[in-house]
């Protein structure tokens, strides 16, 4: 096993090939990157107005960076709201294969998600809400669900409840994937946090 995490098996085993895929262009509409320098921001516009969903990579190392890293992020996100960019960017974790807890498990990711979403109501909870997929929408087409799979996103709903996960994060052996995460709520705290002032 290598420490690049490119080797696993089971579910990081998926997140991989599937990411490999994006990041490989073979899955049209999708582009991967992650952004730290002023011209990685310009390639980020670019690639976000060319692509259908964007996945920003955030690397073990910058998420363990916690609060203030995710209020980075959150410029980030701010700049291609700035520049156009709307409901276009899912995020993924990069580095975490090894740990057996899901991401709304470990304390530093909750702390690096509520420093990207920032204060309810806030110009940069907007803009991080407004750069983000809403996996619902992707998802639902009137009152059925059409994409089961867009839920796998990490996107505006994802990140809320990531941010807060009691009540709206559980382990369900029962499930798939192994949690159930519940959208109802996550789409209710979204909306009030957005009120919020």
């Amino acid at each position: 096993m290598t420490d690049d995490d490119t080797l696993r098996t089971g579910k990081q085993a998926n997140e991989d090939t599937w990411m490999a895929q994006i990041e490989a262009g073979l899955m049209d509409g999708m582009s991967f990157t992650h952004a730290e320098t002023e011209q990685d921001m310009e390639d980020l516009v670019q690639q976000a107005k060319e692509s259908s969903i964007m996945m920003l990579r955030i690397p073990r190392a910058t998420a363990e960076r916690g609060n203030e890293a995710g209020f980075e992020q959150a410029l980030c996100l701010a700049h291609l709201v700035g520049a156009g960019v709307r409901n276009k960017v899912a995020l993924a974790f990069d580095g975490w294969a090894d740990d057996l807890r899901e991401l709304w498990e470990i304390p530093v990711v909750v702390d690096f998600c509520r420093g990207m979403l920032g204060p309810a109501g806030s110009d940069q909870y907007k803009a991080v809400i407004i750069a983000l997929i809403d996996e619902a929408d992707l998802a639902i087409e009137g009152d059925r669900i059409v994409d089961p799979s867009a839920f796998q996103l990490a996107g505006s709903l994802w990140l809320v409840g990531t941010s807060y996960p009691e009540g709206i994060h559980r382990r369900d052996v029962s499930s798939s994937t192994g949690q159930y995460r519940d959208l109802a709520k996550a789409l209710t705290l979204r909306l009030a946090m957005w009120d919020r002032d």
